[in-house]
């Protein structure tokens, strides 16, 4: 229930059958709140701890607090943001927020990575829209530069200063060198015993190890067109918003 002082408002469903999305303000000490009401939504409870998850794309095999069994269940969820030193503050974001929600363009939070958004739903969806040879190239892309920088990062939280550093560090450190695929073995294969190494002979002078070269300009530019689609693609199914992709600096 709203507090005292709350002031409550709504965004209707235009025609569309949908329940009208509610929201309203609330003043705690001296800081104002906005209060969204997101509807019933699918989340799972843990049978030890009480943890809840919000189900956003697939079922959790466990809770992440515990390791308890989880339940499926239906539950009314909200969404909170507080900091706003003045009613007016509160009500001019909370009018944002719904005017967002009933332009479909609300964006809900999401703990999603880089590298869940690139491996599990970016790559399987571009699959069958490309060439074989330049899916090839994005997965090298993902797999082998962007994934290892950028991946740990939450995709709504990605910023153009972080990818900008990301392509610097491609253009100044040494390449990793790449392991080729050793082939498996047999089961009913036995491993050979290897031979003895001579011991190396002593010398007076080794010449120090060059250490790999920096990728070119134009792999750097490749792999921000790569990266450039996937935001492009994540700003178009709503899974983030902003034009992080187009204030990123690219490698001339």
């Amino acid at each position: 229930m709203p507090s005292a002082g709350a002031k409550g408002c709504k965004a209707d469903g235009q025609g569309t059958g949908e329940p009208p999305v509610r929201g309203h303000i609330r003043q705690r000490g001296k800081v104002w709140s906005f209060v969204i009401e997101l509807g019933n939504q699918k989340t799972q409870r843990c049978t030890l701890c009480n943890k809840r998850h919000w189900v956003e794309r697939r079922p959790y095999e466990k809770c992440e607090r515990c390791g308890g069994e989880l339940r499926d269940r239906v539950e009314r969820r909200q969404r909170e943001e507080t900091g706003f030193r003045t009613r007016k503050e509160a009500e001019a974001a909370l009018t944002t927020e719904l005017g967002k929600i009933q332009t479909q363009t609300y964006i809900p939070a999401s703990k999603i990575t880089v590298r869940e958004y690139l491996s599990d739903e970016w790559l399987p969806a571009v699959k069958g829209t490309v060439k074989p040879t330049t899916y090839l190239n994005y997965e090298i892309h993902v797999g082998r530069h962007i994934n290892p920088v950028l991946g740990n990062i939450p995709l709504q939280k990605l910023s153009a200063p972080a990818i900008n550093a990301f392509y610097s560090r491609l253009l100044t450190e040494p390449r990793k060198p790449v392991e080729p695929l050793r082939p498996r073995k047999k089961a009913d294969e036995k491993a050979k015993p290897r031979p003895k190494k001579p011991a190396p002979k002593p010398t007076t002078y080794t010449e120090p190890e060059k250490l790999p070269e920096p990728l070119s300009r134009l792999s750097v530019r490749r792999i921000h067109g790569t990266l450039h689609k996937a935001l492009v693609d994540a700003v178009r199914w709503n899974r983030r918003g902003g034009r992080v992709g187009w204030t990123a600096k690219t490698v001339s």
